[in-house]
């Protein structure tokens, strides 16, 4: 299981690489073009999450301390090492789901708002907490996730394939998804004692993304 704590972002790029390879030798022919959109947005959630985790990392020092606004237990409290991994991983179900059923549109839609919340999260909220123009998560954000799922959106709407009901229950599923891959995992393993705090190399990338992107740092050198 440590294996799997310390690294399952570093096989997210393994399932990268093997996604793209099926796609680039014969996978795109087999796929229908809303299911290509679909696995676009698959592939890019691991290249999201190494942003957040791996290069440069430090995201979860970002979440603890903006989004939870932890000042002191950042380390360990109220995500911890543990349920970042079950966050992480736990939302490849939905996006496999979607992709794998891609005439179940309100799948899709969910997915997408998902990607989303991620640009509303990494582009505005943990900015204005940490007071940064920059975090690890929003480069991903804005040039994969976000123009995917605008994409996806204007494929639907243009293709006349979305009905109310997708729309409603998409947006039903979306809620269900930040339940099960967010919400759940963060509150019922969140301890101030747990053992399982995030490692000190993302402490160490995380201080030097804030002191690299720092607002108050350029507004010093104007």
């Amino acid at each position: 299981m440590n294996i799997l704590r310390n690294h399952w972002y570093h096989f997210g790029i393994l399932f990268f690489a093997t996604l793209s390879f099926f796609m680039l030798f014969g996978g795109s022919k087999a796929c229908s073009e809303i299911q290509i959109i679909l696995c676009a947005s698959l592939m890019a959630l691991p290249i999201h999450q190494y942003e957040e985790y791996a290069f440069p990392g430090g995201g979860p020092l970002g979440i603890n301390r903006a989004v939870y606004g932890e000042k002191t237990l950042y380390r360990h409290y109220p995500g911890n090492w543990n349920s970042i991994m079950i966050v992480n991983l736990s939302a490849y179900i939905f996006y496999l789901l979607a992709t794998v059923f891609p005439e179940a549109l309100w799948l899709g839609i969910a997915t997408m708002l998902f990607n989303l919340i991620q640009l509303l999260e990494h582009g505005i909220v943990i900015n204005l907490k940490l007071k940064t123009w920059y975090n690890p998560g929003q480069a991903t954000s804005v040039f994969l996730l976000a123009p995917i799922s605008v994409y996806y959106f204007y494929f639907i709407c243009s293709t006349s394939r979305v009905s109310a009901s997708d729309w409603l229950y998409g947006m039903l599923m979306l809620i269900f998804m930040v339940i099960c891959t967010v919400i759940l995992p963060v509150q019922t393993l969140k301890k101030k004692d747990s053992p399982y705090e995030i490692p000190q190399q993302q402490i160490e990338q995380f201080e030097k993304v804030c002191r690299f992107a720092s607002i108050h740092k350029e507004n010093k050198k104007a």
